[in-house]
């Protein structure tokens, strides 16, 4: 006999994923019927948008550049991430310095360097010399 609790995941995982769908195309003027419109797809992505966004990786910012607007974002309870989370996003074994995180993160180069210099003397990043006059960093193994 087969458990349907795997089945109930995958269900509500495919459900979000078409309510997201609806109301970003909906948003964007491209939808899949015509009874699509935003006001009749947004009370189902509020439902699902932030059970959707945490397994895809699709942050508030991302939805908000694409056009979501914040009372909408608000509504689907979606934070937005914190800036040293972005930047350690980008963290990599392979040399990096501020400049690349910032312009890969989105963030300042002053929101960038502090972050780096946090995490260089909490020992998650590490100095691995200079290229030109900018320092570059890596990912500690």
């Amino acid at each position: 006999m087969r458990s349907s609790g795997g089945n109930t995941s995958q269900v509500t995982d495919n459900a979000d994923e078409l309510a997201v769908r609806a109301y970003l195309r909906a948003l964007v003027g491209a939808p899949v019927r015509a009874t699509d419109r935003v006001e009749t797809t947004e009370a189902s992505f509020v439902d699902a948008a932030a059970r959707w966004s945490g397994r895809s990786g699709v942050d508030r910012k991302t939805l908000s550049r694409i056009g979501v607007d914040r009372r909408t974002l608000d509504a689907a309870g979606l934070k937005a991430t914190p800036v040293a989370e972005l930047v350690r996003r980008q963290y990599s074994t392979e040399p990096f310095s501020v400049a690349n995180l910032a312009r890969r993160s989105g963030v300042s180069p002053a929101s960038a360097k502090q972050t780096v210099s946090q995490d260089e003397s909490d020992g998650l990043i590490e100095t691995v010399g200079t290229k030109g006059r900018a320092v570059l960093y890596r990912l500690v193994r």
